[in-house]
């Protein structure tokens, strides 16, 4: 949904950047996936193994606060474009 989104707000503002945008889609996850992965790696040298979820669980609400953040300043420059 959020690649969607990532899509469409570069449509609507950057039209010329389209093809960029989608571009930056599948960088972004490979970060996304070393990044987790290193923390797990640190994790499970400092927590015990049953205690790793919990650090997912933190990059799951950081993620979901980041998502409404962009909504909702993409409906604000929507709605003072209007």
């Amino acid at each position: 949904m959020l690649n969607l989104f990532f899509i469409n707000t570069a449509e609507k503002s950057y039209p010329n950047a389209v093809d960029l945008a989608a571009s930056l889609n599948p960088i972004f996850t490979n970060i996304g996936i070393a990044l987790g992965s290193s923390t797990a790696s640190f994790g499970i040298k400092l927590l015990p193994l049953s205690k790793i979820s919990n650090a997912a669980i933190i990059y799951g609400f950081l993620a979901l606060a980041a998502a409404i953040i962009l909504k909702q300043k993409s409906s604000i420059k929507e709605n003072a474009a209007a």
